[in-house]
């Protein structure tokens, strides 16, 4: 009997000068339940050819659109790239009766130095950096084309305590590289700085009865 693979948890950080670095990124709190690529091949890219001309393309048996993008059209400029869009679920509810309560906010910050955002305390707006999401054999980097934040629960106060982010990721695969530059393993429970590591198994240990919270949304 063998035993049951080890639990991975999806990783995003920054893509710096071609290489995945460690240093800022984070694994997501929760796995994505789905995940959906958009290839831009360039097929059926004959939004600017004539009928005369199409007509004369079939009657020569040439293929439309897919090996003849038209020049200057949109599936002729995304050529190649990869569009990566998921939705990440966050939460700061533990337990359906505790008294204070973490802002989700400053979990969906990490998420800010891959947007053109307003630096916090100060009037400017910061570059964006490339960014990196890596969750077992799937590995895309590029830029935080989306972000759209719902919040799904609030604290009586009125402080956002879950939210889903969906983000859209523009890039291009990872090759090779993912194999030997892949995160370390997840660890479980909360790190130094409050950052939910361990994700679900975390989770599950601080969670105190009532309810399925990932299920009231």
């Amino acid at each position: 009997m063998t035993g049951l693979p080890e639990y991975q948890k999806a990783f995003i950080g920054p893509y710096i000068n071609g290489h995945m670095e460690l240093k800022d990124g984070f694994y997501v709190p929760f796995n994505p339940a789905e995940i959906s690529v958009e290839e831009a091949i360039g097929a059926l890219d004959v939004s600017g050819v004539s009928g005369p001309e199409r007509r004369s393309w079939m009657q020569k048996g040439r293929t439309m659109g897919m090996q003849y993008p038209v020049e200057n059209s949109m599936l002729s400029h995304k050529k190649g790239m990869t569009t990566l869009s998921t939705t990440l679920f966050f939460n700061t509810l533990y337990d359906l009766y505790q008294t204070s309560y973490e802002d989700v906010r400053e979990d969906i910050r990490r998420l800010y130095p891959y947007t053109n955002t307003l630096e916090k305390n100060k009037n400017k707006v910061h570059a964006a950096r490339q960014i990196y999401f890596f969750w077992g054999t799937l590995a895309v980097a590029g830029m935080l084309s989306r972000m759209s934040v719902n919040y799904t629960m609030f604290s009586p106060d009125g402080k956002p305590v879950r939210a889903q982010v969906s983000i859209s990721i523009e890039g291009f695969y990872v090759g090779e590289e993912t194999a030997v530059k892949s995160p370390p393993p997840a660890k479980t429970g909360r790190s130094a700085e409050g950052e939910p590591s361990g994700g679900l198994s975390g989770w599950k240990e601080r969670y105190q009865g009532g309810p399925n919270p990932r299920l009231q949304l």
